[in-house]
């Protein structure tokens, strides 16, 4: 691919602009540029260096490259979106991304990237942060291309349609910049799209991932702010008398006196936080708190008391980060960005976490709103410089402990954070039709939330842990159906590494709680492969050695996907091995389905695992036994069917009891109940 290199700038008061094709070695009058295309794996991965050779200070008003595309022959753009909470999804080329409604604007967009890039809504103007992909309508490969560096700027790609432009903005209007200055860090890669996914990811750098896959409970999407001691200790004691191995046990918001007074405990806990912890530690769960670090709101006393600790414009002006009316009324529902860069903000905040974890014996913290810190630049720094430093900041203030981010720009959160949200908040509905209609790319929307995890699955595990937000399979306080809570709980099991519910379990009938025991143990997952008609996907995992494909409909429409290769399935819908010609899905249905591509000794279908077999951990056959070994976090012990190689065997002992091989649908097993 060539480009285009684009530089406007401010020199002694004077506006230049240059704009000339790419090369190494491209001279102006106040700079030369270095640049280097190397090729990472074949002749379709690229990666892209783009330096700035500076002969004395400039101050930026535009740095971009323009590529020519020929979207004629593709059919759709990955759209990024700014933040955790940020619709993410593909377009086809002649949508055009939702407008703010002015009456929310001042309230709203502060959370999204309308205060960061200003895009025409128009059809086929298109903007994605930190990486983008162009599929194609001919065999449906993509060209993705992405930031490798983010560290100093935010990295914007902008598809002009009707122009066949691609834009790639460096978000660093404003500032002065002296001496070498890396303008771009790019990665390119033709291919299918897990795989191209892979490889960007392997070309950055290496990063400190220490989180594993875990799974809990968070006190928000049942309760809410109406939470006190009764409700957690309730909550616990449920998890407990059920023996639900939960990683964490997460105390949300509403714990605080007010937004920004970290230090104040209301007096819905008169016993303090500290005897929650060691509950919570007793009955063998790790406790988690949330808090929103970089804001405050109007009504707080860090407010009245230390206005200097706010972010300023003009040494006057407090930039507002945004308007919850749950923290307050009126002007005190307004909350406001802290300055990172003050020694007190650092100090105060030093203390909270102390705290937290010392103090009250948290092990890991939920910190929300982060997004605030980064919302004007400053300091002579770009709003994804201040941002990277502000994440350093709470990796530096939480030092081991674990690290859950939420409502924060990902890419400055990579390695930074062990877990991280990426998709909006879930409604208790399908989708929060009002914030659909006022054009809120951050509204609590379940169908966002979906797409949000599907479309950022490849982060998982490769930049920090992705948390697709909770699951619903409660009755109470919940419009979304039976369909609906299914497709939710196994999309976020497929591509979560952090599984959580805010249920009340004790609530749950008999089959819902059978169903939320089949998700245990939570294993890792490792996608093949993902195929997309519209809002239905089609899916390729492995787990252990064990392969599964799995069919979610997101749409209001029944879809349907061509099983064109005779594969053999075990359907946990009609608990048998099937052919299929047809997988037909009705609308927001999702169906899993063991593949029967292993031979010897293996699982073949079966078990209490919601992913069949996935609860073994080991089948081994000598001479004409067969050793089983169970994950210890299984919590549903079902006959399991045994798969067998081929011969004249008739049968198998297990556990000391000998099984008769059957012959089900060709393929031989045995069918085996655990103890």
């Amino acid at each position: 691919m060539t480009f285009n290199f684009v530089l406007s700038y401010y020199l002694n008061n004077k506006l230049y602009t240059f704009e000339k094709e790419l090369a190494d070695g491209l001279a102006g009058e106040h700079f030369t540029v270095e640049y280097k295309a190397e090729a990472l794996r074949s002749k379709s991965t690229f990666k892209h260096s783009v330096v700035l050779k500076l002969k004395e200070a400039i101050t930026v008003e535009k740095l971009q490259l323009v590529a020519n595309i020929n979207y004629d022959d593709k059919i759709s753009v990955l759209v990024n979106g700014f933040q955790s909470w940020t619709e993410t999804r593909e377009y086809y080329l002649n949508e055009k991304i939702d407008k703010l409604s002015p009456l929310l604007y001042n309230m709203a967009s502060p959370a999204g990237d309308s205060t960061i890039f200003h895009n025409p809504h128009k059809k086929g103007y298109l903007h994605s942060f930190t990486h983008t992909y162009i599929r194609s309508k001919v065999d449906n490969r993509v060209l993705l291309l992405g930031s490798l560096n983010e560290d100093k700027k935010y990295t914007i790609f902008q598809h002009v349609v009707p122009e066949n432009k691609l834009y790639i903005n460096a978000d660093c209007k404003g500032i002065t910049i002296g001496r070498d200055y890396t303008a771009f860090e790019l990665f390119e890669c033709e291919d299918f799209e897990d795989s191209a996914w892979q490889v960007y990811y392997a070309a950055m750098p290496p990063l400190d991932k220490k989180a594993k896959p875990a799974t809990g409970w968070t006190s928000w999407y049942y309760h809410y702010t109406n939470i006190d001691e009764k409700v957690i200790n309730d909550n616990i004691n449920a998890f407990e008398r059920h023996k639900i191995p939960i990683d964490y046990f997460q105390i949300d918001d509403g714990w605080q006196e007010k937004t920004g007074d970290w230090l104040e405990v209301n007096k819905k806990f008169p016993a303090g936080l500290k005897t929650l912890t060691d509950t919570i530690h007793a009955k063998g769960y790790k406790a988690g708190l949330w808090l929103a670090p970089f804001i405050a709101s109007g009504n707080s006393e860090l407010f009245a008391k230390h206005p200097d600790w706010l972010v300023q414009i003009d040494d006057h002006h407090l930039v507002h980060a945004g308007y919850n009316p749950g923290w307050g009324k009126g002007k005190n529902a307004w909350y406001y960005a802290l300055d990172i860069y003050n020694d007190a903000v650092v100090k105060y905040l030093e203390e909270v976490f102390k705290t937290v974890f010392t103090n009250w014996g948290f092990d890991m913290v939920k910190l929300d709103f982060l997004f605030a810190a980064g919302l004007t630049p400053r300091q002579g720094k770009t709003r994804g410089e201040i941002m990277r430093d502000a994440m350093q900041l709470l990796r530096r203030l939480c030092g081991d402990k674990i690290i859950l981010g939420c409502g924060v720009p990902l890419a400055p959160a990579y390695g930074l954070v062990d877990y991280c949200r990426i998709g909006s908040d879930i409604s208790l509905g399908w989708e929060l039709k009002s914030g659909k209609a006022v054009g809120l790319r951050e509204r609590i929307s379940t169908k966002n939330a979906l797409l949000d995890t599907i479309n950022r699955r490849a982060m998982n595990g490769r930049v920090f842990v992705n948390d697709p937000d909770v699951f619903i399979l409660r009755e109470k306080k919940n419009r979304l159906t039976k369909a609906q809570q299914y497709t939710l709980l196994v999309t976020n099991l497929l591509f979560g590494g952090l599984v959580f519910t805010s249920d009340n379990i004790d609530e749950y009938d008999e089959e819902t709680l059978r169903l939320y025991k089949s998700t245990f143990p939570h294993v890792q997952k490792q996608t093949a492969f993902v195929n997309r008609k519209g809002l239905a996907f089609e899916v390729r995992i492995r787990i252990q050695s064990l392969y599964y494909r799995v069919y979610i409909n997101l749409g209001k429409k029944d879809a349907a996907f061509d099983v064109a290769d005779g594969a053999k399935f075990y359907s946990t819908e009609s608990k048998k091995i099937e052919k299929p010609t047809t997988i037909k899905l009705k609308h927001y249905q999702t169906k899993i389905y063991l593949e029967q591509v292993n031979t010897g000794f293996c699982v073949a279908g079966g078990g209490g695992h919601i992913f069949p077999g996935a609860e073994v951990e080991q089948v081994a056959g000598a001479q004409q036994t067969i050793t089983i070994k169970l994950n210890p976090q299984t919590l549903i012990k079902e006959t399991l069917w045994i798969r067998v190689p081929d011969g004249d065997k008739t049968s198998y002992t297990i556990d000391g009891v000998e099984h008769t091989v059957e012959n089900i649908d060709g393929i031989r097993m045995v069918k085996y109940k655990p103890l």
